[in-house]
């Protein structure tokens, strides 16, 4: 049973409770759960700090209604009527975020597990091509792989649009078109952050907590945003073959290790850092004909989701 504390115990108690409430809310029975202490003492600590008894289901209902999910899909996850997630909502004080009213629409559950195809070729096409974030998801591309916004949007069930636009070159005036694709909810946000996907993923990517039978759809999604292959005839005319990819040194190593121990694929030995800037930049190479032909069929060998581009090539290196 909970034995009394003095008055610095008593402070202790009352920050480590603070750090525990969502807002002002927070269950009680956390708090008995933690402090070992009875219900009574529970409740006279939750009135000293004000702070309201939530039950913890209705903290993880506010949090999703703050990260922009409708009534309706409130409704359906906790098993209740959207007149009640308006109501408790409208009870605790809570708003929404600025753009949950956005018209765009999309399964924004989609990334809480990754457990199909499409879902691990999308992770790896937004860890290489997208951005992702505080208050929006966003991938673009040249034009002319404009195809592949349209399956990932398929697979999402949204309603966005694919915006297009050009862009001049500051150094030979060229003009390139260019097409893109976002969203912007505070949810899938929180899913991708906790697949390791910080908004500074450029310098701090690392492979992601997927299931590992995923692992070659996952890579033929990078590699089709930040991957490229090459088969060229040099003046002794001999046909050379090679495959790279691009990204932080922890990913590649990774990329480099799964391949080894996997396949017995040996990419080269050491990593080319393409620019002066701290693990970013970076590029792992593959050559060999044996090499990257075993390579490319593990990546889009009866695959149903890729790059139509860059499957074309992969098929007229066979």
């Amino acid at each position: 049973m909970y034995i009394p504390h003095k008055q610095d115990s008593v402070e202790k108690d009352i920050a480590l409770i603070n750090s525990m409430a969502y807002k002002n809310c927070i269950d009680k029975n956390d708090i008995m759960r933690v402090l070992n202490c009875s219900e009574k003492t529970a409740e006279r600590r939750l009135k000293k700090i004000g702070l309201i008894h939530t039950k913890n289901h209705i903290i993880n209902l506010l949090k999703d209604y703050e990260n922009g999910l409708t009534a309706q899909d409130l409704a359906l996850k906790y098993n209740c009527s959207e007149v009640n997630v308006n109501a408790i909502a409208k009870r605790h004080n809570f708003s929404r975020p600025i753009d949950w009213l956005n018209t765009v629409k999309a399964n924004y559950y989609y990334f809480d597990k990754i457990d199909n195809e499409c879902k691990a070729y999308i992770l790896g096409f937004i860890a290489a091509d997208g951005y992702v974030g505080n208050n929006e998801i966003k991938i673009g591309l040249s034009f002319v792989d404009f195809e592949i916004l349209e399956k990932i949007k398929i697979c999402l069930e949204s309603n966005a649009e694919i915006k297009t636009y050009t862009q001049i070159c500051t150094l030979n005036n060229k003009v390139s078109k260019f097409c893109s694709l976002s969203f912007a909810n505070h949810y899938m946000i929180n899913s991708l952050r906790s697949l390791g996907f910080t908004k500074n993923k450029t310098n701090d990517f690392a492979f992601p907590n997927i299931p590992k039978e995923l692992y070659l759809h996952f890579l033929r999604g990078y590699f089709d945003g930040d991957g490229s292959m090459s088969m060229y005839r040099p003046n002794d005319g001999y046909i050379r073959y090679s495959a790279s990819i691009c990204g932080t040194e922890s990913f590649l190593n990774s990329v480099k290790e799964y391949f080894k121990n996997e396949y017995s694929i040996k990419f080269n030995t050491n990593l080319y850092k393409r620019f002066e800037t701290e693990n970013c930049c970076y590029s792992l190479c593959l050559t060999g004909k044996n090499n990257v032909i075993t390579f490319l069929n593990l990546l889009y060998k009866n695959s149903s989701i890729h790059l139509d581009r860059k499957y074309s090539k992969y098929l007229s290196f066979k």
